[in-house]
């Protein structure tokens, strides 16, 4: 019936002159099974191209570059936020030392409260930045740079 079997293997296409039957001869199979079978089996060609040390270094870079920059831009949030505190409690420690010059303000509980949460705040971003910096240092001398 058939006169013609194509054989489709990436990356080409082969034609055989002749049936199934013969195109199982050529092959040196009994069913077209063993033909599946036998694709199975063979492992999977990868193209895998040696990756140069150079890329390798380029890509270490530029890993380390990132990390340092979010941890510069970190550490600048930090203090930015502990230079605002410093002058809202300098603000405070002036209204503190002469109360009389500063009627306006109201020196309550809460007043001292809202103040001392004010310092429990910047001591807390203090901590924090003196830990970004140690990470920061860490990263610098573990990558040598």
């Amino acid at each position: 019936m058939t006169n013609k079997v194509y054989e489709f293997r990436k990356p080409s296409i082969k034609e055989y002159i002749g049936d199934i039957y013969d195109f199982l001869e050529q092959k040196n199979l009994n069913h077209l099974k063993e033909l599946e079978i036998a694709a199975k089996q063979q492992p999977q060609k990868v193209a895998a191209e040696p990756v140069s040390q150079n890329k390798i270094n380029y890509e270490r870079k530029k890993q380390i570059d990132a990390k340092l920059r979010k941890l510069d831009k970190e550490i600048q949030r930090l203090e930015e936020a502990i230079g605002k505190l410093e002058a809202e409690l300098a603000e405070q420690d002036k209204i503190m030392a002469n109360p009389e010059q500063h009627p306006e303000t109201k020196i309550d509980n809460d007043w001292y409260w809202a103040y001392g949460k004010k310092k429990e705040e910047l001591q807390a971003l203090m901590d924090d930045w003196g830990e970004k910096q140690i990470e920061r240092e860490e990263v610098m001398a573990e990558y040598g740079k």
